[in-house]
């Protein structure tokens, strides 16, 4: 299976867009999406369980509008650092694991060395987990999050000398 496309019996569906519908009702803290194909109506629900909005329009139009993601700045990432340093920043709120299940080995750890699309650490979002891959390659200066705790947008997860 490809890594932008998830099968169904009926049609396909870009994941990279269904990421990004993810990380908007986690943003406004909707527990449920419904949406009927027939008439074309979609429902959502909040966490406290009363719908928020319905909407009648083709789904079609309602999906196939571009999402922005907006980026937060934080305070960390406002911090200057010397040109060899780069931060790794979480691209979703969530929470922050250091390795896969709490019996195995971190991904990486402090003085090591990394390269491009390794493996770093996991952010669980709505139930996702999402590995998160290094950018670049470099050394690990410092973990900044602690294991199992909650992680903004944009908020640095790693130091790494370049």
């Amino acid at each position: 299976m490809s890594k932008s496309r998830l099968l169904s019996k009926k049609k396909s569906y870009d994941l990279d867009q269904l990421e990004k519908i993810l990380v908007l009702m986690e943003k406004h803290e909707v527990a449920e999406l419904q949406w009927d194909r027939g008439s074309e109506r979609l429902q959502i629900k909040v966490a406290t369980q009363t719908p928020v909005a319905h909407f009648h329009a083709p789904v079609a139009e309602v999906i196939e509008k571009p999402l922005v993601a907006q980026e937060v700045p934080s305070v960390e990432s406002a911090k200057a650092l010397p040109a060899n340093q780069r931060h790794v920043l979480s691209p979703f709120v969530g929470v922050f694991y250091r390795a896969p299940s709490p019996e195995a080995a971190p991904y990486v750890k402090e003085q090591q060395t990394v390269q491009v699309g390794e493996v770093l650490c996991i952010v669980e979002a709505m139930k996702l987990m999402n590995e998160i891959e290094s950018e670049v390659s470099g050394k690990i200066l410092s973990v900044l999050v602690e294991n199992g705790q909650p992680v903004e947008f944009g908020e640095p997860l790693f130091l790494v000398e370049v």
